[in-house]
């Protein structure tokens, strides 16, 4: 398979080679794939968070001195952290729009200016100007504290309220129930599974329902939630219209609750055979369980 990046502000994600079905996920601007080509102008492409389907060859940039470049540029990497962002030829508001970018697009911050404005170099080997206050940092490890974690895992969730729900989508376009969490998440530097439901090789464990905490994951049939605290949820439900909050559901409405492990950067954490690890990755060696050769993984390690 070869390396792309995403080149479109959202690129669609489907089962099969074909745009006249359902959306299955959304991939945005700067993520890095592995595709291969298929059929009828689309590749089968593997995310750097797992998941896996047929993107439009219209939405990738392969590899070229560009494409490079950006790769080689990860300590620079931002993303978007306001709905939308537009990047302009100028480091002014009359400046001619490039391209507007949503939440979550990676870009790489080139150089800081005057006046919170920031000169970004995009996987297309594009130079723009944005603000300063349109970005996050990327995160691939964390070190606050706990509650610091959810807290922000929380606010994150918090910044899609009013958006509504769209099958498959993760944008302030629209977004469906996991892309909500999914989304919150990997914001905060941590990948889990992109679908409603706890999956081997993620750092999801199932936890008590009794035990739940701010920014933990509530699963009931098809559905993710996020648990805020005080008996509410925030989740994007479809009956619903959108993302809002909700009353926690009775015990015997979900089917599971989970909580990360202790990781310190955003992966797919996975012994079995066939799944890549994306990044070296810091876990308690108590809260996971070796499910192949340990020895054949390498980029770890263990805090006993």
């Amino acid at each position: 398979m070869k390396k792309a990046f995403i080149k479109t502000p959202i690129a669609s994600l489907y089962r099969k080679p074909d745009s006249n079905i359902s959306l299955e996920d959304e991939v945005l601007f700067g993520m890095e794939v592995e595709a291969q080509e298929a059929e009828n102008g689309f590749f089968f492409v593997k995310t750097h968070y797992g998941y896996t389907g047929y993107v439009s060859k219209k939405d990738l940039l392969f590899c070229s001195r560009r494409v490079k470049k950006f790769s080689e540029m990860k300590d620079k990497y931002k993303v978007i952290k306001k709905s939308f962002c537009d990047i302009l030829s100028e480091p002014k508001m009359q400046g001619i729009r490039l391209i507007t970018l949503p939440r979550g697009s990676r870009v790489a911050l080139m150089e800081t200016l005057e006046n919170n404005w920031v000169r970004v170099y995009l996987c297309d080997g594009t130079e723009g100007y944005t603000r300063i206050e349109h970005l996050d940092d990327y995160k691939t490890t964390y070190d606050v504290n706990d509650e610091d974690l959810r807290d922000a895992l929380v606010k994150t969730a918090e910044s899609y309220l009013g958006i509504q729900y769209r099958w498959g989508g993760k944008t302030p376009s629209g977004i469906d129930c996991s892309g909500l969490c999914s989304m919150a998440y990997m914001l905060c530097g941590i990948i889990i599974y992109r679908d409603a439901k706890l999956m081997q090789g993620y750092p999801v464990k199932e936890i008590p329902y009794e035990q739940l905490k701010r920014g933990d994951l509530v699963y009931s049939p098809g559905h993710i939630m996020m648990y805020i605290g005080d008996g509410k949820i925030i989740h994007s439900s479809s009956s619903m219209c959108g993302v809002s909050y909700s009353s926690l559901p009775e015990k015997d409405k979900i089917t599971a609750c989970g909580r990360i492990i202790v990781v310190t950067e955003p992966c797919l954490l996975s012994f079995r055979k066939g799944i890549h690890l994306f990044h070296p990755i810091t876990f308690r060696i108590s809260e996971i369980s070796c499910t192949t050769n340990c020895a054949a993984v390498s980029g770890f390690s263990f805090l006993v």
